[in-house]
């Protein structure tokens, strides 16, 4: 899929953590934020992957954000939903900041190598952000 080239949706940012957690008033908290996960041996699962995007779209548009293998093959969706509109009076005017936030357990990965976090927008590719997924030193020629 082509990245899309609407200039009213944007990424702003995304993170990879052990936990990301929203308060009450709205702040959130990111625990322990990682580049790659390492393993002693593949395959093998994550029991705890907190995974943050920030973006921006138009209210109304469909979002989605999934996790795909260096082969860009789906191999978690994180989930899917719409962008919502602001609190305004001019909402139809306002484009909506969207922080997706998503804890998930047991994300079991097979593969080494490059692994990707992608933003979708009414089915159009926003952005990819990489992360390594790699077998620690210790854990080679094991098994």
């Amino acid at each position: 899929m082509a990245r899309t080239r609407d200039p009213k949706v944007r990424h702003s940012y995304t993170m990879l953590c052990d936990q990301a957690i929203i308060d009450r008033q709205d702040r959130l908290t990111v625990v322990s934020a990682v580049r790659n996960l390492a393993f002693d041996r593949l395959p093998n699962t994550a029991h705890r992957l907190g995974v943050v995007v920030g973006f921006s779209a138009p209210a109304g548009q469909t979002y989605s954000v999934t996790i795909e293998d260096p082969r860009r093959k789906e191999i978690v969706k994180l989930g899917e939903d719409k962008s919502r509109r602001p609190e305004a009076e001019d909402a139809a005017h306002v484009v909506t900041e969207t922080a997706f936030v998503c804890n998930i357990q047991n994300a079991t990965f097979e593969t080494e190598g490059i692994h990707s976090i992608v933003l979708r927008v009414d089915g159009r590719v926003v952005h990819r952000s990489p992360f390594g997924v790699i077998v620690r030193e210790s854990g080679r020629g094991k098994g």
